[in-house]
């Protein structure tokens, strides 16, 4: 058995060896791995911030297939892309149903809503970030999540809507934030 490596330049290597030595030194003293390293990097590259984001609630929703349908059937006629839908557990037939999408949209968006079910209220929110952030693990983790809501809260950061699902966190904040939001993700989960 032959194993044979071939490099260009000795640059990769250098880089390899700052990229380990700023993982290390945020570490606890412990055995750790090149795939430890890597594991962090690739959660921090597969981190995205989208801007001008809006956020539509409609409150107090029939929880029927048939209204959540008429809406989003509307929205996709008009070409109208969502993010983030996510609907309240049902309460005497009623949800509160939300979804975010690009602020651009937003005219269209609201005459979708009108269309497909007259009279109903809505609630709108303008100039906001969205923050979607990959983990490598298997689920999320409870002590990266509990660490990054303490550090929203001593900032003062208030979360307009999150969500988690095994591998991602997704939140919506002011765009105020976004610089302060951005650090405080990146210090928790990369």
């Amino acid at each position: 058995l032959t194993v044979k490596h071939h490099t260009e330049s000795r640059k990769v290597f250098a880089e390899g060896a700052l990229r380990a030595s700023r993982f290390i030194i945020s570490q606890p003293a412990g055995l750790y791995s090149m795939a430890d390293i890597l594991t962090k990097s690739m959660a921090k590259h597969l981190s995205t911030v989208t801007e001008d984001v809006s956020l539509i609630t409609i409150p107090d929703a029939y929880c029927t297939i048939s209204f959540i349908s008429r809406v989003i059937s509307e929205l996709a006629k008009k070409g109208v892309d969502l993010d983030i839908l996510s609907q309240s557990s049902p309460n005497q037939g009623r949800v509160d149903f939300t979804f975010s999408l690009k602020t651009g949209n937003m005219n269209t968006a609201e005459k979708c809503i009108q269309s497909a079910a007259p009279g109903t209220d809505y609630m709108i929110i303008n100039d906001l970030t969205k923050y979607t952030v990959y983990v490598s693990a298997d689920t999320m983790i409870t002590e990266q999540l509990a660490e990054f809501l303490e550090m929203m809260n001593k900032n003062n950061i208030d979360m307009l809507h999150m969500t988690t699902s095994e591998r991602s966190l997704v939140l919506i904040t002011e765009k105020i934030y976004q610089n302060k939001v951005y650090d405080i993700l990146n210090k928790c989960f990369c």
